[in-house]
């Protein structure tokens, strides 16, 4: 029988995967960042247990991997692909997802910039593929 601990747990861990970026509390730069690495740490699959509005939200973008990207152009449903073309349409949403990718490049240390090629790579893979993104 599952108490009523279990099922919060359960439904804190449930809204964790889903919704990451609504499950950090306040939108600053620790919960963006914390977003971020969450993502990118995830296995291909489970990106894509995402809610797909998450994909237009600069923290759940700035933590996808060359291989997320693949993934999500590959098997995402068509409402994943249209929240990323819409993010990437703004330009204040990409110079947040930038700043969020110095951020992880911060942690990195001596002056890395590791982090902001990978978000400058994923954003040429969906130009370079956006009929894909948009069909």
């Amino acid at each position: 029988m599952m108490t009523r601990d279990s099922i919060e747990l359960k439904f804190d861990i449930s809204g964790k995967i889903e919704m990451p970026h609504l499950s950090y509390g306040k939108v600053g730069s620790a919960s963006k960042h914390a977003i971020a690495s969450d993502v990118l740490a995830r296995k291909n699959e489970d990106v894509l247990l995402i809610n797909s509005t998450g994909f237009n939200v600069c923290s759940v973008f700035a933590g996808l991997a060359e291989r997320h990207i693949e993934h999500i152009a590959n098997y995402a449903p068509k409402e994943y692909k249209k929240e990323i073309i819409d993010l990437l349409s703004n330009i204040a949403e990409v110079e947040d997802i930038f700043r969020i990718a110095k951020l992880l490049d911060e942690d990195l240390g001596n002056n890395s910039t590791k982090n902001q090629e990978r978000v400058k790579n994923i954003i040429q893979y969906v130009k370079d593929n956006k009929i894909v993104f948009e069909f």
